[in-house]
């Protein structure tokens, strides 16, 4: 098992994955077969208001945010 971790960017605004990667996935993607396992992802979307309109323009979401970076 292996933990990939992953950052998209939606404008100014972070959304932070999980991914755990099982040596089955590794196997199926590289003969290209369909995994008999399930992937889990997790996904964590910070909690700051108007996210999708300010992102982390305002003080508050930024800081909010940083410290999302800094555990990450």
């Amino acid at each position: 098992m292996q933990v990939t971790p992953g950052i998209t960017m939606v404008g100014a605004f972070p959304i932070f994955y999980k991914i755990t990667v099982a040596a089955d996935l590794d196997c199926c993607v590289w003969f290209g077969q369909y995994p008999t396992t399930h992937t889990v992802v997790y996904r964590h979307t910070p909690g700051v208001p108007r996210r999708r309109s300010d992102g982390m323009r305002p003080l508050d979401s930024r800081k909010l945010v940083l410290r999302c970076y800094e555990g990450f």
